[in-house]
């Protein structure tokens, strides 16, 4: 499917070795900002309760942290504005959905 998509498109597949990473400043640049979130979420959750527990090891909750801080950036629109004068979260670009609507999204944490 993928390939098809690709044949149709006349979009090119380049692989590059996991040691080159800065071949990709989109892809590097989402992952420190991804990293960055992350580290963030773990410093605001040492000391706090979930589920009635203290957390004592905020180190151990990392893919939490991490999947929490996908959803944000994902569910954050972009800067730059669309033809209808309001922004496009990632989503809305990709499925053409252009409806004024937000996702309800926990606080992290709960």
């Amino acid at each position: 499917l993928v390939t098809k998509l690709r044949e149709m498109t006349g979009i090119t597949l380049e692989c590059s070795p996991g040691s080159h990473h800065w071949k990709n400043g989109i892809v590097q640049n989402a992952n420190r900002q991804l990293t960055t979130a992350t580290r963030i979420r773990i410093n605001n959750l040492k000391g706090a309760k979930i589920a009635g527990k203290t957390v004592m090891r905020a180190d151990t909750l990392w893919d939490l942290a991490y999947t929490h801080g996908v959803a944000c950036h994902n569910d954050t629109p972009p800067t730059v504005n669309n033809d209808r004068g309001y922004n496009l979260r990632r989503d809305q670009r990709f499925s053409q959905r252009t409806t004024m609507h937000t996702r309800p999204l926990r606080k992290f944490g709960e």
